[in-house]
């Protein structure tokens, strides 16, 4: 991405789990990106962003607001690349746990289209709604100005 990015980032062996210490106007706060396998579809892994609390606990749901917003979305874009690279033949989801989030996301994805779009395929899935109720999911490639409910990036296989 267009943003500077933290890199003090420390990883697990197995390259599922990122922590990194990000600094702004609250202080120093912990951050952990997390690749989890989706249970009916080991293909796909979810990726979430959660701050390790004092107790050792992870807050999923919590805004950090520390100022430092684009400096932490390249972060985990970062980690997004390093687990790609890893495990290239594996699917990453991504979606906020509130519209505002998958908004945030999407925002940054429009932003960093084209330097996405190199090293990944991304598809978008959008609700499809009955009566105001959400029946089904439709996948299809992204286009800029829709609105989306997640995102599919599959890594792009480049040939020598």
């Amino acid at each position: 991405m267009n943003y500077d990015k933290y890199e003090n980032i420390s990883t697990s062996t197995d390259r599922h789990e990122f922590k990194f210490v990000i600094t702004g106007v609250k202080g120093n706060l912990e951050k952990l990106v997390q690749y989890t396998p989706f249970d009916n579809n080991e293909d796909i892994y979810n990726l979430a962003l959660g701050t390790i609390l004092d107790d050792g606990t992870i807050d999923y749901k919590t805004s950090s607001k520390n100022g430092d917003r684009n400096k932490i979305l390249a972060t985990i874009a970062s980690t997004a690349y390093i687990f790609s690279e890893f495990y290239p033949d594996k699917k990453i989801f991504l979606s906020g746990d509130i519209p505002a989030k998958t908004r945030l996301y999407q925002m940054a994805i429009n932003d960093s289209y084209l330097e996405l779009c190199q090293n990944f395929k991304i598809q978008a899935y959008k609700a499809i709604k009955e009566n105001g109720v959400v029946v089904k999911y439709k996948l299809e490639e992204l286009r800029k100005g829709t609105n989306y409910d997640a995102f599919l990036f599959t890594k792009k296989i480049k040939l020598i």
